[in-house]
């Protein structure tokens, strides 16, 4: 099993976001100074948050294969996910050309959480 490590400029803010919106758990995280490092969980789905310069880049993009995506988006919505206007597959579930069924989310660091479904 592999583990992302997503880059964020602020451990705090983006630990509130996956909690908060996501509603994933936090395995661990450290207590030191910055830079700092977490581990959270979002159902089977591990995600490493590091504000160390050397771990990930920015704006990096997640796939996350889940049973049904209009089912994760509205989960979202309840916890008060509000989805950016513009770009449709960041708006709301979408079926697309290639059998999936997607939307995408940024993180406050702009790291696109992409959720999936098989059409």
């Amino acid at each position: 099993m592999a583990i992302p490590i997503h880059h964020c400029a602020d451990l705090a803010r983006s630990v509130a976001f996956y909690t908060d919106i996501l509603g994933a758990t936090v395995q661990w995280r450290d207590n030191d100074d910055a830079p700092m490092f977490a581990s959270i969980k979002w159902r089977e789905h591990e995600i490493y948050l590091s504000s160390h310069a050397g771990d990930g880049v920015a704006g990096t993009a997640t796939y996350f294969p889940v049973p049904d995506v209009d089912e994760v988006f509205a989960s979202l919505l309840r916890r008060g996910f509000v989805p950016p206007t513009g770009d449709q597959v960041h708006n709301a579930p979408t079926s697309q050309t290639w059998g999936m069924r997607e939307f995408y989310v940024r993180d406050p660091d702009n790291n696109s959480l992409r959720f999936a479904t098989p059409l």
